[in-house]
């Protein structure tokens, strides 16, 4: 199955919604559930988040297209999501990005679970060991044990938050890990889980860009 995503570009930084592809209702075109938002009816900072965003990647993601209808509100989570994964913080990139391959493979949102298995791969220069993690971490031995307890973590906080105890903080701590690095995975994995549900909820189709290398 192929997958288009040239329209949403025109359909959200346009003057207007582009026309609809698909008969189903409620729907502008065929990458969300939902309409997508024109671009007048975007707030100035959402518009120039978006700008930004497209500029650095060559094309809008679809998940950031499909989430701009929430408008002042999706600025923020965006704001959120790019600051934990851009940032200089307590846990390396690659540790963060790390962290948000694994909640996206628990919380089975394929979107991002691509989206993360194509950056981590940049981060690791490694295409194959990102599948195989973004697949799932527990069938790849070669991790070392701070990352696998890093996973194990993640996958917690994402399946069953009720079962996370004082074990897993202590044995982050035993693998060397801060409390304030403790505290940025929380943010990542919590922070992500937000927008793994939202894109799944919204089914927002995967991009062309992830299956072209």
């Amino acid at each position: 199955m192929t997958y288009t995503n040239t329209r949403q570009s025109t359909a959200l930084l346009g003057d207007e919604l582009a026309p609809a592809e698909t008969s189903t209702p409620g729907r502008d075109n065929s990458i969300s559930r939902l309409p997508l938002a024109s671009r007048d009816e975007l707030p100035e900072s959402l518009r120039k988040q978006l700008d930004q965003l497209e500029s650095q990647l060559g094309y809008l993601p679809n998940w950031a297209a499909a989430s701009a209808l929430g408008g002042e509100a999706s600025y923020h989570l965006n704001a959120l999501l790019l600051t934990l994964l851009g940032r200089k913080g307590e846990l390396s990139a690659e540790d963060r990005d790390f962290l948000a391959l694994v909640s996206s493979a628990a919380n089975g949102c394929s979107y991002c679970r691509l989206n993360h298995i194509q950056s981590y791969a940049r981060a690791v220069h490694d295409h194959g060991l990102a599948t195989r993690i973004g697949l799932d971490y527990r069938e790849v031995p070669e991790l070392d044990e701070r990352r696998r307890a890093l996973a194990d973590f993640a996958r917690k906080i994402s399946v069953d938050v009720h079962s996370v105890s004082d074990d897993d903080y202590a044995e982050l701590r035993f693998h060397g890990l801060t409390d304030k690095q403790i505290f940025e995975a929380l943010l990542v994995v919590t922070a992500f889980a937000a927008g793994n549900r939202l894109t799944v909820a919204l089914n927002v189709i995967p991009d062309t860009q992830f299956f072209e290398n």
